[in-house]
């Protein structure tokens, strides 16, 4: 492996970390900034949605700017901007303060998140290009698994400003290591390209009234927002249609099989797949009267076996056709869900295997899944299609949690879980798990249907139509 690979596989890993890591350590850490600031479950719950917010809205444009203008630039630049954020983030002085510093926090996270997967792919071989992706996608799951413990460490030993400062280490020698041990970019842009800033308008508009919509239903505004989203996304696909320099070429989907039904099955995969901790760390504390820490040590079962299996699904996608391996992954997944939702109660072994099953099949998902999309976009546009595909996963949660709210809203109301209710909530977990299972039944499809991604890289026509191939790394 040459260095500049070894390198960019390092940036890209630490990258993958991050995004998860910030995410899930927090949690953890949220009651503690909520004594601090005397501030309500739903105002704390909006510092983690700010967060994915600003990343789902950014990820795409961002990736577009670092395409045009150099990846390793971007990516230095967001590295900065991520390490100030989060010393920010640790000086907040109120609720308001910290909501805006983590939405600057969120910004910056998309301009490392999506570069990092885009310089690796740029540079890695295609022989190698599997395994290499199954590293940064087993260090997602990495960051999912180990963000909780560690910010539970740094929340009891040294406060929850520390969850914030842990990272400025990291953040320090992935910029070193981008800054001096990657190649350089090109001094100028691609001839007669630029951004389209009314496409990125309408983009974030598509994106901010959808998550907002999505994330307070069944407010009555809900409707109006999610219209809204809906509308401006229409119009930004009629614009990317037209225009020279789109945000994101529409004509990746259109004619592209497998970069477009890829994209399709990584929504509905990490749809399904999202709330399952959330549905699962309820029912243990609920229903099966856990206490959190022994909840937290069941749970760790299905992100560990994910971090196990994605570096090896990667390593079979270079031999085996993505589709097949991430089917199989997705149809494992559905197969975990549906146990989840036929669990009979009083058996936490079954639990465990359920999440085993589940773990096993992202992990076969995963990393195949993220070759396929990146393998089939033309060398111009790595750092947009990194972009769709974070994107993708971060829309699958939103799209998922937007529907347990409705389920929770039909069976509960706003009444809180007792022992009087545990079966209507009992029912109301039963039914989310089933319908998860259900659309990751439905993704089993999309992933068959994509075609074959060796066959389409054997002749490059739809390349040579979309990109020409990138001057930097």
């Amino acid at each position: 492996m040459r260095s500049q690979t070894r390198a960019a596989l390092v940036v890209a890993a630490a990258a993958s970390f991050l995004n998860p890591y910030m995410v899930s350590a927090l949690t953890v850490a949220l009651p503690a900034v909520g004594r601090e600031f005397h501030a309500d479950a739903a105002t704390l719950s909006w510092l983690t949605t700010a967060y994915l917010l600003a990343s789902v809205v950014c990820l795409v444009p961002l990736g577009r700017v670092a395409d045009l203008y150099g990846r390793r630039r971007v990516f230095t630049i967001g590295v900065v901007l991520f390490v100030l954020s989060s010393v920010l983030c640790a000086l907040a002085r109120s609720t308001a303060m910290l909501f805006v510093c983590r939405i600057f926090q969120g910004m910056s996270s998309a301009m490392i998140f999506s570069n990092g997967v885009a310089m690796l792919t740029a540079v890695a071989p295609p022989a190698l290009r599997g395994r290499l992706l199954g590293v940064t996608v087993a260090c997602v799951y990495i960051g999912l698994s180990l963000g909780p413990v560690i910010g539970g460490l740094l929340t009891e030993g040294f406060g929850w400003r520390a969850v914030f400062l842990g990272t400025v280490p990291i953040g320090l020698v992935t910029f070193w290591l981008a800054a001096w041990h990657l190649p350089r970019d090109a001094d100028t842009p691609r001839r007669g390209e630029g951004l389209d800033g009314p496409g990125v308008l309408l983009y974030a508009a598509m994106f901010s009234g959808l998550a907002i919509g999505l994330s307070t239903v069944p407010a009555p505004a809900s409707g109006w927002l999610i219209a809204a989203g809906l509308g401006a996304g229409a119009l930004f696909v009629y614009r990317s249609s037209r225009v020279r320099s789109p945000v994101l070429d529409v004509r990746l989907f259109q004619s592209n099989r497998v970069f477009a039904l890829s994209g399709v099955a990584a929504l509905l995969n990490y749809a399904a797949g999202a709330p399952s901790a959330f549905l699962v760390s309820l029912y243990l504390q609920y229903v099966e009267g856990m206490t959190p820490a022994h909840a937290g040590a069941v749970l760790i079962a299905q992100p560990a076996m994910q971090a196990v299996v994605s570096p090896a699904a990667g390593w079979l996608s270079e031999r085996i056709e993505p589709r097949i391996v991430a089917s199989i992954g997705m149809a494992m997944t559905a197969g975990g869900l549906a146990a989840l939702a036929a669990k009979p109660p009083g058996t936490t072994s079954y639990i465990v295997g359920a999440l085993v099953v589940m773990g096993a099949g992202f992990g076969l998902f995963s990393s195949p899944n993220t070759n396929a999309i990146m393998s089939s976009a033309p060398a111009g546009a790595y750092g947009v299609a990194a972009g769709v595909t974070s994107t993708m996963r971060i829309s699958g949660q939103l799209l998922s949690f937007a529907a347990l709210t409705v389920i929770f809203n039909a069976f509960l109301g706003e009444a809180p879980v007792t022992a009087g209710n545990l079966d209507r909530f009992r029912a109301a977990a039963r039914l989310g798990f089933a319908v998860f299972a259900a659309a990751c039944g439905t993704g089993v499809l999309a992933s068959l249907a994509r075609g074959n991604l060796h066959a389409a890289q054997a002749t490059p026509p739809i390349r040579a139509a979309l990109g020409r191939e990138p001057t930097d790394a």
